[in-house]
């Protein structure tokens, strides 16, 4: 008997949570989106190249592309907020920073290593598909403005006497901050009035100086004054 109102119990409690999350959630909300990012670079892309220096008066090349290594992936995040009109269409801003760019043995130097920042302001429209009152399909485009940082060429190679390479290359990271087109796809769960998750994949067309990046993260978003959907 005990156990027949303990289930009867649970299970209005679940009818109550189930009922109250089923409300699509609109309104303004934020969250933070934590995944791997990948950035289309390699050392070609970042103008590494084949330098001369000189070595006992003859001219030797350090052979930069096949002897530069490239990390182009990792960790990243993105925090982002917006305000959701309806069940069809919110609109959203956020900052995506990426992994940074490891690069070793620059220019073919042995031990020549930089890290690059690249990070992206974005604003898109949202278009969403309800499947179930809780559970979405979505696809977003609009603007990122991309903060990427690279490699100028160098600015001074010295001699080297009976050495198998140079002491030293000058060079310096310079900033290139350029508008790109992004856009993504995704899906989302509404578990509360309040609060929802979603796995992403967001993209940043390539150009204008700078390579494409990739975001794949699982999110999390909460709603402050939800309310009920039309």
């Amino acid at each position: 008997m005990k156990y027949k109102v303990f289930m009867t119990l649970i299970g209005g409690a679940a009818v109550l949570i189930s009922t109250e999350s089923f409300a699509m959630i609109n309104g303004f909300y934020t969250g933070v989106q934590l995944g791997q990012s990948k950035i289309d670079v390699n050392a070609t892309s970042l103008k590494v190249k084949d330098l001369p220096y000189l070595s006992n008066g003859n001219e030797v090349l350090l052979q930069g592309p096949s002897k530069t290594k490239v990390g182009n992936d990792g960790f990243a995040g993105r925090a982002y907020a917006g305000y959701q009109f309806n069940q069809y269409v919110s609109i959203e801003g956020g900052y995506t920073q990426y992994a940074n760019t490891k690069i070793s043995n620059i220019y073919g130097m042995t031990g020549l290593d930089e890290s690059l920042h690249q990070g992206a302001l974005d604003g898109v429209l949202k278009f969403m598909l309800p499947i179930t009152e809780q559970f979405h399909l979505y696809a977003k485009g609009g603007g990122a403005y991309v903060f990427s940082q690279q490699i100028q060429d160098p600015t001074g190679i010295p001699s080297s006497s009976n050495a198998s390479q140079p002491s030293s290359v000058s060079y310096k990271k310079v900033d290139v901050d350029v508008l790109r087109p992004t856009y993504g796809v995704g899906m989302s769960y509404d578990v509360t009035k309040h609060l929802s998750t979603d796995l992403t994949w967001s993209h940043v067309v390539g150009g204008n100086g700078i390579e494409q990046s990739d975001l794949l993260a699982l999110g999390v978003s909460y709603y402050f004054n939800p309310s009920k959907s039309a």
